[in-house]
């Protein structure tokens, strides 16, 4: 029996398939699926932004995972290969929102998480009696779950190599542009700490980005965490909020354990559009304090910014980058607010009339799809790019990281994240899209 795994690209304006050499690191999903998946079973993942996809592949069951701006591509992925006879199964964020959109494209999808749902799937693919829809009946425990599969990832492709990890999922907040509660639930749920130790074995890297939404979500948990992960001497990257960032101690834990960098969601300058975004805890007046805090520690904060949002105007662009400059922050992740379907701003805006369409391949956070409120779209569309080439031009980059000279493997990794986003970006793509 064979089973073909396909993490799918996304298309470009022009309707052509996305390619990319420079991904920053590989996804999660479809390791697991294929450790949930019996040990005789010939497995393969492909990764659509890299790899060529056979459509003439013998597999039994063909599984396609999208994001909601791969959706239309993956779509494309599942009718080729169910044309040619093939079984086809969706599943991921997209799929579980529009599962009546999904269905059209393939033979099954699947709702929410795989751990408990899967065993069900390969069973009536195997038997010919797949069902349509699968929906996880609730939030599945985490202890006992296999190791994934890191063997089946091309280590090509990727410009940070760094295996992905994940120690907690589900997240309380209810931030208006986020849909991580609809589908990992609204409250943390941790793994076992010596399964996550295994699993970091299992990758054979040195390199290690956990892809909780929050790495400080519990502190007792975590200070065990990274107790455990000290001895392993795998220097690492991770999610927190802000307010794990005034923690002294988890920074200085933290540090010691070899975390290179935090990635942090800022957001916003703009208090208007913190509120709206229902993101109180967020307080733009420790802002400061806290990035001050993570370098001083010896950690590199890589701060994320979400442009567009409700209080946004044409001046907060320079006010933003004024602001990163100051604070000398290595590393900024932009982002045009992308209403993803499933979250409150998507629902609203659908219901005001703001969205500007539907066409999903465009959601990628790099494109205005709705009308701003304080500012035009096309005033949000070059303000933000033009936000994001100064501040990885070289003017910038020296400026940020290399003066005073303080050369150090903090400053070399930083400077090769700076110059691959700036390549990326010479080129009109955003860093994180490859």
């Amino acid at each position: 029996m064979r089973l073909l795994l396909i993490q799918s690209s996304h298309l470009n304006a022009d309707g052509t398939v996305f390619k990319s050499r420079h991904l920053p690191y590989p996804g999660l999903a479809l390791p697991i699926i294929a450790a949930l998946t019996p040990g005789d079973v010939d497995i393969e993942i492909r990764n659509d932004y890299f790899e060529e996809i056979d459509y003439d592949d013998p597999a039994d069951l063909v599984a396609v995972t999208a994001m909601t701006p791969q959706a239309p591509r993956a779509y494309e992925i599942a009718r080729e290969f169910h044309r040619r006879g093939r079984k086809v199964v969706m599943g991921g964020f997209q799929a579980s929102l529009f599962p009546e959109e999904a269905i059209q494209h393939c033979d099954a999808v699947v709702v929410g998480e795989a751990e408990e749902v899967w065993p069900h799937v390969w069973e009536d693919c195997l038997s010919g009696r797949m069902k349509g829809v699968y929906r996880a009946d609730g939030h599945p425990e985490l202890s006992g779950l296999p190791a994934p599969r890191y063997d089946l990832l091309s280590r090509k492709g990727y410009s940070m190599l760094s295996y992905p990890v994940q120690t907690t999922r589900g997240c309380p907040h209810r931030c208006e542009f986020c849909s991580v509660h609809r589908f990992f639930g609204g409250s943390y749920r941790h793994r076992p700490i010596d399964e996550v130790v295994r699993d970091i074995k299992a990758t054979q890297s040195p390199y290690i980005f956990f892809i909780d939404d929050n790495i400080a979500a519990n502190r007792k948990y975590t200070m065990d965490l990274l107790a455990a992960i000290k001895p392993l001497g795998i220097v690492w990257g991770a999610q927190c909020d802000l307010k794990a960032c005034e923690d002294e101690e988890f920074l200085t834990r933290a540090y010691d354990a070899r975390c290179l960098s935090l990635f942090v969601g800022v957001e916003s300058l703009e208090q208007e559009s913190l509120d709206a975004a229902n993101k109180p805890f967020n307080r733009i007046e420790d802002y400061s304090r806290i990035l001050h805090n993570v370098s001083r520690i010896g950690i590199a904060p890589h701060v994320s910014m979400i442009m567009g949002m409700e209080g946004d105007t044409p001046e907060t662009f320079e006010k933003t980058y004024d602001f990163l400059m100051a604070h000398k922050v290595p590393v900024a992740y932009f982002f045009i607010l992308a209403p993803a379907p499933g979250t409150p701003f998507f629902e609203r805006w659908e219901k005001d009339g703001r969205l500007l369409h539907k066409d999903w391949s465009r959601y990628g956070g790099d494109e205005c799809v709705y009308v701003p409120k304080r500012m035009t779209k096309e005033q949000l569309e070059q303000g933000f790019w033009r936000l994001f080439e100064k501040f990885y031009s070289m003017r910038s980059i020296i400026r940020r990281l290399l003066w005073p000279p303080k050369w150090n493997f903090r400053t070399f990794v930083m400077l090769k994240f700076n110059l691959v986003h700036r390549k990326s970006l010479r080129k009109g793509i955003h860093p994180l899209r490859g």
